[in-house]
């Protein structure tokens, strides 16, 4: 469940991941960080809330982690069995999906920019003749 230290619900900065789970090394190689995970006896309502996990689930336990984004904001209440999963090593198919899933963001990213550019060719053409360019513009739709 997500959570912020105040208790407040979360806005703007209390999304961004800086909690020190990577950084760049040399030649801008990424390098694991020092995340911050707090592990701690759940409570008999967080117990509760996972749909009150028997001895028989897998998610009972008496442990629970506190898993931070950066210093305010964090997911609370994340299962022993659930965070440990993350410890394994990820399957071919996990892999794959992550490479699919940033190629598609990286194509999204190319066809947002080619839009922008389109979108400011026209304004850029009512410009040009008070605007001395050194490079020609590049030949867009034709808006007449």
């Amino acid at each position: 469940m997500p959570a912020t230290t105040d208790g407040r619900n979360m806005t703007g900065a209390d999304f961004a991941l800086t909690a020190g789970w990577g950084h760049y090394g040399s030649g801008r190689a990424v390098m694991p960080g020092q995340d911050r995970v707090e592990e701690r006896p759940s409570t008999p309502a967080e117990r509760a809330a996972l749909g009150g996990a028997t001895h028989a689930s897998p998610l009972h336990s008496t442990t629970t982690f506190d898993i931070y984004l950066n210093g305010r904001a964090y997911w609370r209440n994340v299962p022993a069995a659930v965070w440990r999963y993350f410890a394994r090593p990820l399957t071919p198919a996990e892999v794959q999906h992550f490479t699919d899933t940033a190629r598609r963001i990286a194509a999204i990213l190319v066809i947002r920019a080619f839009l922008s550019l389109h979108t400011m060719l026209p304004w850029l053409e009512i410009l040009r003749p008070f605007v001395t360019l050194k490079a020609p513009l590049a030949q867009g739709p034709s808006h007449s």
